[in-house]
This record gives structure tokens, C-alpha cells and sequence, in this order.
């Protein structure tokens, strides 16, 4: 997505950061919500448009900073929950395993607070539950979240089949030397694919994923419902 927006004329496009001049992986020279939105309009006097991707911040909080200084907050995710969840759960997996604090300090609590649950499931409670646990919760919580509080979603399988729609959303001015087929990446689970103890981690998420229900405006629902009740939220028109 980005390097697509990348190749329209006039348009500054910061990707995976918490600060947008800088950029940088999250976690390096972060700013408040306040300060990098600063910075997105001063870095607009020199451009068409910015454009911010994948800088996760809170949506709520988010949502609110924007809207004081007219800017426009769209969520991003998947229409298919299971590949979403699959993906965080390849890249926190690597971050364990590289020994990454913070997400050894979460899923080693969770492992220690939901063990017997795992077991009652008929789950191992052993790590590799508790990272799918973990991956499940964070992105239905934060998909639900940005339904809540946002201007609208852009699932990523609708960008895909038709990149032009969100060049239109941003005011993109279209370049037609530009190629909007998505460059090849490799993939959170390319990346795990020489781990054979991950080869039947998905059975885990679809017990999981039958099991767990999510507060979403007042109702329980599961993971598996989660797009039927934020598709209505869909920015890009298809």
C-alpha cells in the first residue's frame, strides 16, 4: 500500500512509524499522538497530501486528535479475521523468539492467567497457545476498536482488487506511468516457514477462535462474526 501511494506525484507517505518525519520501526523515536500529527501537517505545506500507514496508535484516542485538527483517520485491516490473526501471531512469534520484552512479558502472563482454560479446551498451555491467544486478541480487539473509531475501514482485500478506489479516498493525483500492482513482500509467515513446531498452529486458532467471544456495542460476539459486523463501515465503494 504504501509504496503505491509512494509513486503518486505530490503526495509524502510514512509507513510503520510513530514519527513521520523521521520514520523509523515503532518503538524508535516514538511521538505523542499530538506531535506526530504536528508534524503530518506541517509536512503538508510543501505537499498535496499526507499520508500516514500502519503507525498503530490507540483509534480512540487517535480518532479524537484528528478530528481537532481536520484530519481524516481511517482503519486498516483484513476482511478475513483468521489470516489477520494468523499474520500477528507469525510476527509476534518472531519477536518472542528474537526476545523481545514486551511481548515476552504479555504472553508469558497470559500463559500464566489462562493455562487451565487452555487445558480445558483440550489446548497445550505452552507458548505457542498463548502467542495465538494473544495474536486472536489483539487484532479483533483493535479491528472492533477501529469500527468504533474511525472514518471508515479500508480492508485490505478490497485495496488489493482495486487500488485506484484509495488513491481516489486520499485525493491521490492519479499518475498513469505509475504501476498500481502491489510489489511482492515477503510475508510474517514466509519469514517462520523453517519452524516446523508452527506446522498445525492454525488448529489452535480455529479452537480459539470458537471459543472466545469479544464485546462489541453491547453484544458477545466471535471472531468468525467479526467482518459481517464492521463491513458497514467500509470506506473504500467497490
Amino acid at each position: 500500500m504504501a509504496a503505491i501511494l509512494r509513486g503518486q506525484p505530490n503526495l509524502y507517505v510514512s509507513h510503520g512509524s510513530r514519527n513521520f518525519k523521521k520514520g523509523g520501526l515503532i518503538g524508535v523515536n516514538n511521538l505523542s499522538i499530538t506531535d506526530f500529527i504536528s508534524q503530518m501537517l506541517e509536512v503538508e505545506k510543501d505537499y498535496d497530501h499526507c499520508v500516514a500507514v500502519h503507525c498503530i496508535f490507540d483509534p480512540f484516542a487517535l480518532q479524537q486528535e484528528a478530528k481537532k485538527n481536520n484530519v481524516t483517520f481511517y482503519g486498516l485491516c483484513r476482511k478475513n479475521t483468521k489470516k489477520q490473526a494468523m499474520s500477528c501471531f507469525y510476527w509476534a512469534t518472531k519477536k518472542f523468539l528474537d526476545g523481545d520484552v514486551g511481548i515476552s512479558a504479555q504472553v508469558i502472563g497470559m500463559l500464566n492467567q489462562h493455562s487451565d482454560s487452555f487445558s480445558k479446551v483440550n489446548l497445550q498451555p505452552n507458548y505457542i497457545t498463548a502467542l495465538m491467544f494473544y495474536s486472536l486478541e489483539r487484532v479483533v480487539r483493535y479491528n472492533l476498536s477501529l469500527a468504533d473509531h474511525s472514518s471508515g475501514l479500508i480492508f485490505m482485500e478490497d485495496f488489493l482488487a482495486h487500488p485506484e478506489k484509495l488513491l481516489e479516498l486520499v485525493g491521490a493525483k492519479l499518475s498513469k506511468e505509475q504501476s498500481l500492482d502491489a510489489p511482492k513482500t515477503v510475508s510474517h509467515q514466509q519469514v517462520m516457514s523453517g519452524y516446523d513446531f508452527l506446522a498445525n498452529c492454525e488448529d489452535t486458532l480455529d479452537t480459539l477462535a470458537s471459543v472466545l467471544t469479544f464485546e462489541f456495542r453491547g453484544e458477545k460476539i466471535k471472531a468468525t462474526d467479526v467482518y459481517s459486523r464492521i463491513a458497514e463501515n467500509s470506506a473504500l465503494v467497490v
